[in-house]
This record gives C-alpha cells, structure tokens and sequence, in this order.
C-alpha cells in the first residue's frame, strides 16, 4: 500500500503543466523609453529658446522719450509688434553703462541693444510716433526703425503644441498596449480566462459559492465523473449533463 502511495506522489510530481510558463517581460524599459522622450522634447525647447530672450534694462517712457530728443538713440527694433529694443550710439553708452563699459568694448558688444521699452500702443502707432518726433532731425541724425521677430514659449506652443500632444497620446497608447499604464483601450475584447494546472493553488470549493445549487450539483456530477467514469458507465448509470 504505502508503495503505491510512493508511486502516485512521484507520479503527481512528475506531472508538468499543460503549457510551459512564459517568462515575464520586464516593464522598466516602458518607463525609461518615456523618461528619455521627454529629455529629448527638455532639449529640443532649450535649443529653440536658446538666445531668444535678453535681460535687457527696460526703460520707462520719460527716460526713452528724453533718448529721442538728445539724439543718443541709433537703431530701434521692434520684436513681435510688443517689444522695442533700443541701441545706443557708441559715444553715449559710457554715460548708462559705466561700470560695464569696459566689459563690452572688449567683447565687441556697443552694436548689440542696451534697453527694452515695451509698447504702451500697438507697432503702428508706435512708428508713427517715432516718425512725428524726428520730423526735424536731420537726415544724420534720423533713428533707423527695424522690425523682427523672436521665439517665444507661446509661440513654440501655438505652432507644435497640438502636434506635441498628438505624438505623446499615440506614444502612450502604444506603450499601453504593451503593459505600460493606458493600455487598457487595448485590452477590450481580450479573453480573462487563465490556465490552471496541477500546480496551481486552488483554494476554492462550492461550499464558497452561494445560491445556484443546481448549477453546482451538475458541476458536481461532471468533477465526480471524470474522477470515476466507472461508477457512471455501470449498467443503469447516467451520465451527467455537459459531459459530453
């Protein structure tokens, strides 16, 4: 007897799964590819705004005004139709920049804007306001006007902002579909069964289950058939409903 017991203990640890386990992916790519996605955007932003913004002084409208007058104004340029950076002539720079003077004169820096004044009134007006007061000067003397334009957050964000959100929704779609969060929109349809062999650790017995009786008296039937099928295919036995 305890042989037997002996053989049918290594026979039942002998038995092997139905289907080999796969082996689990590893999920930390998932979030180093998304850490690496947004370093790239980091670094595309810093080299669009790169040098676009200066931290220029900015003039209040009495001291610009008095610029006009006193001819120490050689060049305005009036970026995206809000701001006005001003250039000094040489001559006048040492009188607002004292300290620095050296400083830009060896780094070649007099030609570059020393101030920002930013517009009370829109490009236009502010132009013909600068034409009315230099109606007198000479034609030496006359300020030179320019208009430009230069990279701004709103503007990176009016121009690639959908386009940014696009790429990010379909990224995060695909890498949910591959087990990262979001990829539930994937999973619609998936069947939810599981394989269970003989190592798996079923807890559960009908004694857990509530209601359904007859149900689970059929299911009863049908696990007592497949232990013994003998006891069933005697003479005058009946074969449970759903075996076959």
């Amino acid at each position: 007897m305890s042989e037997n017991n002996s053989q049918n203990n290594t026979k039942k640890e002998e038995k092997k799964p139905l289907l080999p386990k796969m082996p689990k992916k590893p999920t930390g790519s998932n979030g180093m590819q998304g850490w690496l996605i947004v370093g790239l955007v980091i670094a595309l932003m810093s080299i669009y705004f790169m040098g676009s913004e200066k931290n220029l002084p900015e003039l209040k409208q009495v001291v610009l005004q008095k610029m006009i007058a006193n001819h120490e104004i050689k060049k305005i340029t009036i970026m995206n139709g809000s701001m006005a950076e001003i250039t000094l002539k040489p001559e006048f720079v040492p009188s607002y920049f004292k300290k620095s003077i050296q400083n830009q004169k060896s780094n070649n820096n007099l030609d570059l804007p020393h101030f920002q004044y930013k517009l009370i009134t829109d490009q236009n007006n502010f132009v013909k306001y600068l034409d009315e007061k230099q109606k007198a000067f000479p034609e030496d003397q006359m300020i030179e006007v320019t208009t430009g334009e230069r990279n701004t957050f709103q503007d990176f964000l009016s121009n690639y902002g959908i386009t940014l959100l696009l790429f990010a929704g379909i990224f995060f779609m695909l890498r949910g579909g591959q087990g990262g969060p979001g990829g539930q929109i994937f999973k619609i349809g998936r069947s939810k069964a599981k394989l269970f062999d003989g190592d798996s650790q079923v807890k559960l017995t009908f004694n857990d289950v509530a209601g359904l009786d007859e149900a689970k008296e059929e299911i009863q039937e049908i696990v007592e058939f497949l232990k013994n099928p003998k006891k069933f295919t005697d003479l005058g036995g009946k074969i449970p409903k759903g075996a076959l």
